[in-house]
């Protein structure tokens, strides 16, 4: 009736519901780790478009290709061409911006000020770097702006609830 399970080591010392320990500054890996960039090498671990090479493993230009095999060779060569200027061009976009590192700025920011900078960096790529620092700076000063009118106006409601209030028990 009563199974017995045996609880090896591995599983001997855990604690339920016990939250784990969370690592420190040091311990974590950096995004440049997580992002598998090598400097040495300067290029990513897995590139944009990693298997576009596929294509051209079991390519061969014989001379017994007619026109037509040599032409759709050709054209695949420079399919392939085009593909590995997209990887250059992203590659660099992200070395450029400097998108390895945290950004000082989004450093400073509240979690929900964070979540809206997310947001916008699809529109980084039409902007300069600088322009689009200034543009997320500009996104975040609204939303503050914006934050402390509600809350003014909250207090100016309650505010003005209790000056009624008060005036009314006055005049009772």
């Amino acid at each position: 009736m009563w199974k017995v399970f045996y609880l090896g080591e591995s599983q001997a010392d855990r604690s339920i519901g016990e939250k784990k320990p969370k690592l420190s500054e040091e311990d974590r890996p950096s995004i440049t780790e997580l992002s598998g960039y090598s400097f040495k090498r300067e290029e990513f671990d897995v590139e944009y478009d990693n298997d576009a090479e596929l294509v051209l493993a079991d390519m061969e230009f014989k001379n017994t290709d007619t026109e037509a095999e040599h032409q759709m060779k050709l054209h695949v060569l420079h399919i392939y061409s085009k593909r590995l200027d997209e990887r250059k061009r992203r590659k660099h976009f992200v070395l450029e911006r400097e998108l390895l590192y945290l950004d000082p700025f989004e450093k400073s920011l509240l979690p929900e000020e964070l979540q809206i900078c997310q947001h916008y960096k699809v529109f980084m790529r039409f902007h300069s770097k600088e322009q689009h620092q200034d543009f997320l700076k500009n996104i975040i000063e609204e939303h503050r702006l914006v934050k402390r009118i509600q809350d003014l106006q909250v207090t100016h409601s309650s505010t003005h609830y209790d000056d009624v209030t008060t005036l009314s028990l006055e005049i009772l």
